[in-house]
């Protein structure tokens, strides 16, 4: 496992990139939420720019902001394993909110 610093410390091994890689390996992307993808994006940046292959972002929640277009564009397609609309839509069959919640999320996805 390695990981992007956000930025490089002026002491310990100066690395915008931690852990062991070699570059021009492919590499995977992991996060928990993606919105914009701007966070995603940076990552993908600092790991592209030591020399490893990004094509492919993972995250748990795809919050519906234009992420995957984001990252497209960049070459890098975006996985999730649910999205918040999914997340909705299955509170609302359980019967965990109500209708008006739902709508009140799906508008706010909208905007």
């Amino acid at each position: 496992m390695i990981y992007p610093r956000p930025s490089v410390k002026d002491h310990g091994t100066r690395s915008a990139v931690e852990g062991p890689f070699e570059p021009g390996e492919r590499v995977v992307v992991v996060d928990d939420v993606a919105t914009s993808g701007i966070s995603v994006l940076e990552a993908v940046g600092r790991l592209r720019e030591a020399g490893c292959i990004v094509d492919t972002a993972v995250v748990l929640v795809d919050r519906g902001g234009g992420a995957d277009g984001a990252l497209a564009a960049e070459g890098v397609a975006l996985r999730s394993v649910t999205s918040l609309q999914a997340i909705t839509e299955r509170l609302e069959a359980l019967g965990r909110i109500d209708a008006e919640q739902a709508r009140a999320v799906y508008r706010f996805l909208a905007s």
